[in-house]
């Protein structure tokens, strides 16, 4: 009975022990499995490595875990990106980075204003570093600058002009630049700003009649001189009197002298003329050379005549009587006096 146990428990420890396995290991971090068996039984040893484009942290970390029944052992290994370093300096030129240096970047090539790019302008970080070669920044170039009539360069013409070399125009006698003199190649290949134009400008002397020139000199008139005018006297002026030559004529437009209105007196009618009445109609006016009549003073006119004379009069003769009663006052005082002197005397 005892061997039959024993037996029934070794068979037992068999099948569990048989039976033991650990599922796929599943890490991450850019780490991936180097085989792919059918089943990880106990004591199976997988082995890892990193991703592309990815490197080791630490490359003394062990990159193998074991499976113990059913659970793996820790994994050591770590993973960073790969650097794939700096790309250098382009004559003339530069590198914008993506995503720095590492793996995935793309580094992005462009040129100083006044060079073209020759070559690809895009370069990828691989894990096996960066793709393609170096582009070139070439200097932009231009090619003769243009003619102008009436005009010329002053300057030796050369086959080809390098970016930002310039030149310069000159006008013909008599003629007046409109523009730029100077111009110069620009990064598009072509000469900038337009080249100028070379034209015989002149303006004829202002017709402007009852007025006169106070200043400027006399005609013919070239570009940018200038004449001043005023009206004589009894105009005044409509416009501005002071002129400049310009390209398409004298600005502003000459001015016009207008005469000054004025107003004169309404003559009187002469006499037998008909006058007319407002609202009414005329009728003969008669003549006024008769002899003049003399109109007899009113009653009223005397009555203030009289009154006018009679305040004078009647205050001189209060005056009067005023001085007699002073005197015969006087006279009395006198009699008196003499009377007690002779009454003494007897």
């Amino acid at each position: 009975m005892s061997q039959r146990v024993i037996v029934l428990f070794t068979c037992l420890m068999v099948v569990t022990e048989t039976r033991a396995e650990c599922e796929r290991p599943s890490v991450g971090g850019n780490r991936i499995l180097i085989e792919e068996p059918t089943n990880f039984p106990s004591g199976y040893e997988a082995k890892f490595k990193c991703a592309t484009g990815y490197k080791p942290v630490n490359p003394t970390s062990s990159s193998v875990i074991t499976c113990n029944g059913t659970q793996w052992t820790v994994l050591q290994l770590e993973c960073k990106k790969k650097s794939c370093g700096s790309l250098g300096e382009i004559p003339n030129g530069m590198y914008i980075y993506s995503d720095g240096l590492q793996f995935g970047s793309t580094a992005t090539a462009e040129c100083k204003v006044g060079y073209k790019l020759v070559g690809d302008n895009t370069r990828n970080c691989f894990s096996d570093g960066w793709s393609g070669r170096n582009p070139v920044c070439e200097v932009v170039k231009c090619t003769k600058p243009p003619h102008i009539k009436n005009g010329e360069l002053e300057d030796l013409i050369k086959e080809e002009y390098e970016y930002g070399e310039a030149v310069t125009y000159t006008c013909e006698y008599d003629f007046t630049p409109f523009g730029s003199l100077t111009i110069s190649c620009s990064d598009d290949g072509t000469f900038q700003p337009s080249p100028p134009e070379c034209l015989n400008v002149t303006c004829s002397e202002p017709d402007i009649q009852n007025g006169n020139r106070v200043q400027g000199a006399p005609p013919p008139y070239r570009y940018k001189q200038f004449v001043e005018y005023q009206c004589n006297s009894g105009y005044k002026m409509e416009g501005a009197g002071y002129l400049t030559c310009e390209e398409k004529g004298w600005n502003p437009p000459p001015p016009k002298c207008r005469p000054i209105a004025t107003t004169k007196p309404k003559p009187r009618p002469s006499p037998g003329t008909l006058e007319t009445i407002p609202g009414g109609y005329g009728s003969p006016r008669p003549p006024t050379t008769g002899p003049p009549t003399t109109t007899p003073p009113s009653s009223g006119s005397g009555l203030k005549l009289a009154f006018g004379l009679g305040i004078p009069i009647l205050l001189a003769t209060v005056v009067l009587v005023f001085f007699i009663k002073k005197r015969a006052s006087r006279n009395e005082r006198t009699l008196k006096v003499s009377t007690k002197n002779e009454d003494a005397e007897y």
